[in-house]
């Protein structure tokens, strides 16, 4: 099996010389024999019979073994020797040792090490690449960036598409919060809040009950639990007004994107107030022979929409009209830092609505006051943001 493949080696590289082998010592023949013995007795210092050049007499084995002749190795039997130990050996220099591959394991494992780390760092910093998310039925679809606190960067502006202030979209967002301009437990009090940059829990828990009220047009469907209750008069009085927290809860989330947990603490402070019950996870009505309309309100009236990525943008102009003794001297008001108690003086109510409105009044942006509204899209509606002034 080795001469086999010694064989094939040699006809593959086709002779000793491509092998890196001298030609191999032949016995000589002949005439050229004789001349081969003639020239080596002339050679000088060199006597045949001699070992070393000594001129003594080597002992005959030495002698007979020097004249065997090379020919019982083939030379193909030494090709095959010297190819083998070519293949199986490391080709060295002098007494250099072969050289380690430590080193250029090391520097491997090393270039490895931080080609992972860039990209781990690369994946975690990445654009919200998977954050697109798809309008809702709107009558507008379209592909909108999720981006809250996703690592967008904030020096591209996005571009500005400008809505029409009849889209569906729009008249929802500005509907929802019409809560805001009821007097009644303080809902007025929102754009003090908003400006200010927090909303307080009472006021978001009552815009959302607003609604629900008005969604159900305030008629309850009973209560879970029995809530009874005695009057002054030692009238025994039992709630039958009850509203599920669940309901509320939904209602929050959509506005606000809170997920809220109610206690028995908490109170829908309105003309007719709801306690908690945590047991039965609803609200229900304290008292009886509640109500009343107060003559006040906020007036506000969209101008403008806009949509920008994943936010929109309301535009609406508002003042406080009042016939009551709330804080507003005048019957219009302008708001303050503190509440709707700037007067504005030579304005009324009816005057505004004879002249179809805020927008419609003459010298409206010197007048009133103008604020734009935020929601963006947390991944299944878009929420309140924020409030600010619009000069």
């Amino acid at each position: 099996m080795a001469k086999k493949s010694q064989e094939t080696a040699l006809e593959h590289w086709g002779s000793e010389e491509l092998l890196g082998m001298a030609p191999m010592a032949q016995k000589p023949q002949g005439e050229d024999a004789a001349s081969s013995q003639e020239a080596v007795k002339e050679a000088p210092g060199i006597e045949v019979g001699s070992v070393g050049g000594t001129g003594e007499e080597a002992p005959e084995e030495a002698f007979n073994e020097l004249k065997e002749p090379v020919s019982e190795m083939s030379r193909e039997t030494m090709a095959g020797e010297m190819l083998a130990d070519k293949v199986d050996e490391p080709r060295v220099s002098g007494d250099k040792k072969p050289k380690s591959k430590w080193p250029w394991i090391l520097v491997l494992v090393l270039v490895l090490a931080v080609a992972g780390a860039a990209m781990w760092y690369f994946w975690d910093h990445r654009g919200s690449e998977d954050d697109e998310k798809i309008e809702p039925g709107t009558g507008m679809d379209a592909e909108v960036e999720a981006g809250v606190g996703s690592g967008k960067d904030e020096s591209i502006v996005p571009e500005i598409e400008e809505l029409s202030v009849d889209d569906e979209l729009v008249q929802r967002l500005f509907n929802e919060f019409s809560p805001v301009t009821s007097p009644w437990d303080g809902k007025t009090g929102f754009y003090v809040q908003a400006l200010s940059g927090g909303l307080s829990r009472s006021m978001v828990m009552n815009i959302a009950f607003s609604n629900v009220l008005t969604a159900s047009d305030y008629t309850s469907n009973g209560c879970r639990g029995n809530y009874e209750f005695e009057t002054n008069n030692g009238y025994h009085w039992t709630a039958t007004f009850c509203y599920s927290g669940e309901e509320i809860r939904k209602e929050i989330a959509k506005l606000f994107g809170f997920d809220y947990t109610f206690t028995e603490n908490d109170i829908l402070t309105r003309s007719c107030p709801f306690s908690y019950d945590i047991m039965n996870d609803e609200f229900f009505q304290t008292t009886s022979g509640c109500g009343g309309i107060i003559p006040a309100g906020v007036i506000r009236e969209n101008y403008k929409a806009e949509r920008a990525a994943d936010r929109i943008y309301l535009y609406e102009m508002a003042a406080y009209g009042s016939q009551a003794s709330d804080g507003c001297d005048t019957e219009l008001c302008r708001l303050s830092d503190t509440g709707w108690n700037i007067g504005i003086d030579g304005l009324t109510v009816e005057g505004i609505d004879q002249m179809g409105g805020l927008l419609g009044y003459p010298k409206a942006d010197e007048i009133f006051d103008k604020f734009k509204w935020t929601f963006v899209w947390n991944g299944e509606n878009y929420v309140f943001e924020s409030l600010e002034r619009v000069e």
